[in-house]
């Protein structure tokens, strides 16, 4: 079941939950998928050398990652805090299981009280709809403070765009490849097609894939590499040992940056 749903216990238990919400297996699929790096548009507006925008930085996980890390960088102590609602909001709307979505909630209103620019009505509006019986966790629940920290955000757009943050966002453009590291230590450099496939199976090295083989804890199709033209996703396929960071934290579907360690297998 797992294998076949591409799921872990958890979140196939929240697939079930939210089906029995009725919602739609459509938007319960898109839910899981945190983002699709094919139809990236930061990525073709930096190709064409177009304006961005905060709105084009912050609604990208790429995007959002560098902003806060120039935020953190220069000092900026009000700035960060507003970044950090836009990232917990995504987390929240991605979320299926109805406990985790309201502890999310609960804990992302407690950031939003901070922010004294948005109408204190809007603000109780909120918290009454997570603490009504049964609440209103509709995806859409803290638009208003994301509108607010992006009309916040724009006036240091241009900052970041002179910034070294902002090259090493750019430089993501460049062709993706990982360096394998095998249990007997030796490495090799293995480009990423659109969507690589790693696994052990015979399939997976006829299909242009990752074939590792040698090493028995990797499942035949381990987990999926899709690479666009400023991201990389990797997405875990039903493994049975699972696909980590090197801090130990499984890995579903995340976006990955330049320098992450993914563990596979040994």
């Amino acid at each position: 079941l797992k294998a076949k749903h591409e799921l872990d216990a958890e979140d196939w238990l929240a697939q079930l939950s939210a089906a029995q919400r009725g919602i739609p297996l459509k938007q319960r699929k898109a839910k899981l998928r945190k983002f699709d790096v094919l139809t990236d548009e930061l990525a073709v507006k930096l190709e064409a050398g177009s304006i961005i925008l905060a709105a084009d930085l912050l609604h990208n996980p790429v995007g959002l990652h560098y902003a806060a890390t120039h935020c953190d960088a220069s000092g900026d102590k009000l700035l960060a805090p507003l970044l950090s609602i836009v990232l917990d909001d995504d987390n929240y709307r991605t979320t299926t299981a109805a406990d985790q979505k309201l502890a999310r909630a609960k804990a992302l209103i407690g950031k939003c009280a901070t922010l004294e620019s948005i109408a204190a009505e809007v603000r109780e509006e909120t918290k009454a709809k997570i603490e009504a019986v049964p609440p209103v966790l509709n995806d859409d629940l803290f638009s208003p403070f994301v509108k607010f920290v992006t009309s916040a955000y724009e006036p240091h757009v241009n900052n970041f765009l002179n910034s070294e943050e902002f090259g090493a966002l750019r430089s993501n453009l460049e062709e993706k490849a990982v360096i394998v590291k095998h249990p007997d230590e030796t490495e090799e450099v293995f480009e990423l097609s659109p969507k690589t496939v790693i696994g052990r199976g015979v399939n997976v090295s006829e299909s242009g894939g990752l074939n590792l083989c040698k090493d028995l804890k990797v499942s035949r199709e381990h987990a999926l590499f899709a690479a666009g033209k400023l991201a990389v996703v990797v997405r875990d396929l039903g493994s049975y040992r699972g696909t980590h960071f090197e801090s130990g934290q499984k890995i579903l579907e995340e976006v990955i940056f330049p320098g992450q360690t993914i563990v596979v297998g040994d």
